[in-house]
């Protein structure tokens, strides 16, 4: 099992045992910085992203990474096996809407902000 799957397994299992539908990580630090230390980088972790501008959201079987268009062949070239990139544009379902239109009714969202 590559190093990517390893973590997108550990992180399910602790969204198994919290009892949570989906998780949803930021791009963010504990000061709202752009640019990121190595240390805060989640989404790199756990997706293999490394643009500035991403959202990542996990449930039992979709890890699905949104970013922006500066950053569209960069996450094609560098998400791991089994993530989809879906882009921040117009005409295309935020992170919220998927979550509407695919998690059924009650199902419990963690968001890691920082």
């Amino acid at each position: 099992m590559s190093k990517g799957a390893q973590s997108l397994k550990a992180l399910r299992d602790l969204m198994k045992a919290a009892k949570l539908d989906a998780y949803v990580l930021l791009h963010v630090d504990a000061h709202q910085s752009e640019y990121l230390a190595p240390k805060d980088e989640r989404i790199g972790f756990i997706s293999g992203f490394t643009g500035s501008n991403g959202l990542c959201l996990v449930t039992e079987d979709k890890s699905l990474c949104w970013t922006d268009g500066r950053y569209y062949l960069a996450a094609q070239k560098e998400l791991y096996e089994g993530w989809e990139m879906q882009k921040m544009e117009r005409g295309h379902k935020t992170y919220t809407e998927w979550l509407t239109a695919n998690m059924a009714k009650g199902s419990v969202v963690g968001v890691d902000e920082d």
